[in-house]
């Protein structure tokens, strides 16, 4: 996934490795810097995504685990926080992306459920809101960004 974890206006890039390691690689002007671990324990989550939930412009890191619970983990200026629980109910769902789909500097949530609706889960500030329908017909498409 790609994101501004630094919060210097380049994309960063994360990913989860197979020992469910959470890696960090810095944009440095011209590529990417080593890695590095900020997290582990990722490996049993569903879905994993880096967006600007908290909107101060550094990328935080939300996650759908194996129980279905949403969770955030707010970036912190070092590193992550600890988690905070922000849903529940996710575990049915195929694809789920966080993105400021809205404009307003926080990022929302999408996510595309088992039947294929495409479902909008607005940020409303302090957490998310109720969602809206806003398609359908998803249910076929293997990645959805």
């Amino acid at each position: 996934m790609a994101a501004d974890f630094s919060g210097d206006g380049a994309a960063d890039v994360l990913g989860v490795d197979s020992a469910g390691l959470l890696w960090y690689y810095p944009h440095n002007g011209s590529g990417l810097s080593a890695p590095v671990q900020i997290g582990n324990g990722w490996g049993t989550f569903k879905h994993v995504m880096a967006a600007d939930f908290s909107g101060d412009g550094a990328a935080d890191v939300l996650g759908v685990d194996a129980a279905g619970l949403l969770w955030y983990y707010p970036h912190n200026g070092s590193g992550l926080s600890a988690p905070i629980q922000i849903g529940n109910g996710w575990g049915t769902f195929k694809h789920v992306n966080a993105v400021d789909f809205s404009g307003d500097g926080y990022a929302d949530v999408l996510g595309v459920d088992s039947t294929g609706l495409l479902w909008y889960y607005p940020h409303n500030g302090s957490g998310l809101s109720a969602p809206v329908q806003i398609g359908n017909g998803w249910g076929a498409w293997p990645f959805v960004m």
